[in-house]
Formats: C-alpha cells, structure tokens, sequence
C-alpha cells in the first residue's frame, strides 16, 4: 500500500467530506470503507498513480 502524500491525503479527505457529508474521517478509515464497498485494489493503484502523474504535471 503507497503512503499518501500532502496531496492525496487532501484529495482523500475531499472525497470523503462528500461520502459523510462533511464529516472528517480518516484516510485509513475511507480505505477500509473502499474494501467494504468492494472496491478493487486496482481502483486504489489507478487513483494514486493518477495523482502521481496530475502531480509530475503541475510543479
């Protein structure tokens, strides 16, 4: 499992503020929540290697 960055970790905290209605839930947490909606582990390395690249773009 990659370590989120600044950058994913603000992503993730977006998506989950969106998943609880604005609650804050931790990074852990949502991924926890990915493996109970039966998300593949797939989804999450794309997720992650596309903010990798949105972020090699954007320095």
């Amino acid at each position: 499992m990659f370590r989120p960055t600044t950058f994913d970790r603000k992503m993730l905290r977006e998506l989950v503020d969106q998943s609880y209605q604005g609650d804050v839930v931790s990074p852990n947490v949502l991924f926890a929540d990915f493996a109970s909606w039966n998300l593949s582990y797939d989804l999450l390395l794309f997720e992650h290697h596309s903010y990798t690249f949105w972020k090699s773009w954007t320095r």
